[in-house]
């Protein structure tokens, strides 16, 4: 699935978060929800998107430095052994790679994901 987003969507450039929904179920396991607006590249034109992140191991979203924005430059998406992980403010190493950034102010590790396309507004 993170090929199909990577491909659909490359890294997220010059998307805009609408929402984010974190939850903790009567298990204690960790949700977050995001919905965006990006830019599907394999149809050229853009798309509401809802991105489900299940069993959250790390969450972080701040609103506190001067740089944060609901508007991705480029995202960080990567799976290392079972854990996906989404730098939406990702560190851009050179045109065209990222990195994780330690200091991202919204990162997301998780166990499971998924998404859907919803009904553009």
């Amino acid at each position: 699935m993170l090929a199909e987003i990577k491909s659909k969507y490359h890294e997220f450039g010059d998307a805009v978060i609408s929402e984010i929904i974190y939850s903790v179920t009567g298990d204690y396991k960790r949700n977050v929800v995001v919905k965006l607006n990006a830019y599907n590249w394999q149809i050229d034109k853009r798309e509401a998107i809802t991105l489900s992140f299940g069993n959250v191991v790390k969450f972080r979203f701040s609103e506190t430095k001067k740089t944060n924005s609901t508007v991705i430059f480029e995202a960080y998406i990567e799976k290392i052994d079972d854990l996906i992980i989404f730098d939406f403010f990702a560190l851009q190493i050179s045109q065209n790679k990222v990195a994780e950034d330690p200091n991202s102010d919204f990162v997301i590790h998780c166990k499971d994901m998924k998404y859907e396309v919803m009904p553009f507004p």
